[in-house]
């Protein structure tokens, strides 16, 4: 079944106003024919790398810190053909913080997919697949009584969560001759300008 872009985007904006589709980003990567382009949709986590006790007079740690991006990264490389085909080189990244937590700092999920597709100009296509499924358990009660063995849970109670996310990426290469064909792709994308 071959959708058209305006078919997608309206089906897309159904799912999101229906709630059962969040779109992400919807952002315009330029790259030059053969050069790698990538970006970026998430943020730096602070991570503790090297802990120690300095011995002197009062105590104190002495922590190294490390940032690592969690997000959702795309590093796309493509390739022109003569005959009006993008050779694309997709690798996509999606990092995430989890609720588990190991060496005083969380676990990151990680999922990855590289593929190399050949696309016609302006066709879109949809790599999907890279699903995510975290259990989250918290406890709350009161305190003692609710970590007795036996009659605990008449004191507290334990709560269970579990999330499923699935990712998929629509992408449309253009090829670009023009100085009207770039226009064309990022102008719709710049803030308006009121006329006075």
């Amino acid at each position: 079944m071959h959708l058209g872009r305006a078919n997608i985007d309206a089906t897309l904006r159904a799912a999101a106003s229906r709630g059962d589709v969040e779109i992400v980003s919807r952002p315009v990567l330029l790259a030059s024919n053969n050069q790698e382009a990538r970006f970026l949709v998430g943020s730096q986590r602070p991570f503790v790398q090297v802990s120690r006790s300095l011995p002197t007079e009062t105590p104190t740690r002495d922590q190294v810190i490390q940032y690592r991006d969690v997000g959702t990264k795309l590093t796309v490389r493509p390739t022109i053909n003569q005959d009006g085909y993008v050779s694309l080189l997709i690798q996509q990244e999606i990092n995430q913080a989890t609720s588990e937590v190991q060496f005083d700092a969380p676990v990151i999920s990680t999922r990855e997919a590289v593929t190399r597709v050949l696309v016609k100009n302006g066709q879109t296509i949809v790599i999907g697949g890279l699903r995510d499924q975290q259990r989250d358990v918290s406890h709350s009660g009161v305190p003692i009584l609710s970590g007795l063995p036996l009659i605990g849970g008449l004191f507290g109670r334990a709560d269970r969560k579990t999330n499923r996310t699935e990712l998929y990426l629509f992408l449309t290469p253009r090829i670009l001759k023009t100085d009207a064909d770039a226009d064309s792709v990022t102008t719709p994308r710049l803030p308006k300008v009121e006329q006075r």
